[in-house]
Parts: structure tokens; C-alpha cells; sequence
């Protein structure tokens, strides 16, 4: 072997041998973060929160990209923002801080109450639940779960005087609420309620709702669909099926992902 041989391979090898070793630490680093990404939320809400375990799926669809959620859900049925804001309990777990994010669901019909209960009952106690997240968890993100209108709307009795709201009405009072919640404090928005208006609008047929209000399996996985695309800015198009099965999964997968952006 000539001697330009010997020092052309010496000098190959001085590239290659330390290129393998920094490509095999990147990867190690990868998975030791992949490992240790923990992301840890607080849900406050009531039977929209828990229904089919909303938390627990959302944190399921994480699973299988390697993200660790872990959390905790206050969700007495029927809470107001001004009940949790009263709430010892909550005010204690919010205090305990170090959580990642806060998700703050009002319940279902007060966000489409008439402007004076809205200012007087609804918006004071959101921006005290947002204060006490920010002074107990600076770098935590809150986020607002938009929630989904009455199946078939609803009609409200406001000082005594009755409104008839169709599904479509009743929804985007709801979408107002929550936007002005979310500018005015600053925060995220889970656009759930939209997502089910998107896709009952392309198939009115689809079973989102097990009655008039709370969510089938499968409103609650295009739920956590929204949730996840939200909370890990990732698209949730091609998460796993869970307990779903056919096309509903990529449609509903897609319709999360469209309402989100």
C-alpha cells in the first residue's frame, strides 16, 4: 500500500469515526428528551371536562408521540366560573403551582347568556381564575376550552323574558365569549366547539353528541384532537385511533387540525 494511501485513510477516519460518535450522542440526547418531556395540566370544568375522560385521552394521543402528560381535573358537574373561583379546592390546586398549562370550561349555557350576566358573573370570575394561574404559575399557559353548543340549542329565560337560540346561534354566542376571555387574558383558545360545528356542518349525521349537550367517544376524541394540536402545536392528523375505528378517524382528525389553525 502506497504511503498517500495510508495517510488518505488515517484522514478518513478522523472524519468519520468522531461524525458516528456526534450522531450516535445526538440520538441519545433525542430519546433521553423524548423520555423526559413531561408536561403537566390542570383541567378546571365540569361533565364536558369529564365525560369519556377528556383529559385521560387527550394525554393518551400525547403517549404516542413520546410526550408524558400528567394531570389533574376538577369537574363537579354543572360548575360555573364563579363557583370554582369560590372554590377552596381549586384555589388550593392552582396554588400548588408548577403546572404547564391551566384549562379553564365554563359550563355550557352561561356563555351564551345576554351581555349583563355575561359582564356581571361570567367575565369578572374568568379573569380572577386567570390572575390566581398567573400569580401562582408565571410560565404556565391557560388555555380556554370552547365548548360545544346545546345538540339542538336552547331557549334562555333572561329577566323573564324567554330567547330561542337555534344550534348555530347558541354556538357562535359561545365562540364570542370565549374569544373576548381569551384576548382579554391573554390566553390560549381550544377551539372544540367550532370543530363540532365544522363537522356536523360537512356530516349532520355524525353521533358527536350522546344527548343534548355532553359528547359520544367519538366528540370526545375529536375533542382531544383540538386539545393536542393546541397544547403540543403539532397537527393530530395520523394519531392513533384509540377506540374508534373507519374514515370517522382521519375525518375527525382533520377537522380538529383545520379548526385549530
Amino acid at each position: 500500500m502506497k504511503k498517500s494511501d495510508v495517510r488518505l485513510r488515517r484522514f478518513s477516519n478522523s472524519i468519520i469515526f468522531p461524525f458516528v460518535a456526534v450522531v450516535f450522542i445526538l440520538s441519545l440526547a433525542h430519546v433521553s428528551l423524548a423520555e423526559g418531556n413531561k408536561t403537566r395540566i390542570l383541567f378546571i370544568g365540569n361533565s364536558l371536562t369529564s365525560a369519556n375522560d377528556l383529559p385521560g385521552t387527550i394525554a393518551e394521543l400525547a403517549k404516542s408521540r413520546k410526550i408524558h402528560m400528567e394531570y389533574e381535573a376538577i369537574t363537579p358537574g354543572g360548575a360555573t366560573f364563579a363557583n370554582h373561583a369560590s372554590n377552596p379546592g381549586v384555589l388550593k390546586k392552582i396554588k400548588e403551582g408548577n403546572w404547564d398549562f391551566v384549562v379553564l370550561q365554563e359550563q355550557s349555557q352561561m356563555p351564551a347568556m345576554a351581555e349583563p350576566i355575561l359582564k356581571s358573573q361570567v367575565y369578572p370570575n374568568a379573569k380572577k381564575l386567570c390572575e390566581l394561574v398567573k400569580s401562582a404559575n408565571p410560565k404556565a399557559g391557560i388555555v380556554f376550552y370552547l365548548t360545544m353548543a346545546q345538540k339542538d340549542g336552547q331557549t334562555f329565560k333572561t329577566d323573564g323574558r324567554s330567547e330561542t337560540m337555534s344550534y348555530g346561534q347558541m354556538q357562535d354566542r359561545i365562540a364570542a365569549c370565549y374569544r373576548e376571555m381569551a384576548r382579554e387574558n391573554n390566553a390560549l383558545l381550544a377551539p372544540v366547539g367550532l370543530a363540532f360545528k365544522q363537522a356536523r356542518g360537512i356530516d349532520p349525521a355524525l353521533a358527536l353528541y350522546a344527548d343534548d349537550r355532553h359528547p359520544t367517544p367519538a366528540g370526545t376524541y375529536l375533542a382531544a384532537c383540538v386539545f393536542y394540536g393546541v397544547l403540543f402545536k403539532q397537527s393530530p392528523v395520523g394519531l392513533p385511533s384509540l377506540k374508534l375505528s373507519g374514515p370517522i378517524v382521519e375525518f375527525l382528525q382533520r377537522t380538529a387540525d383545520q379548526a385549530r389553525s
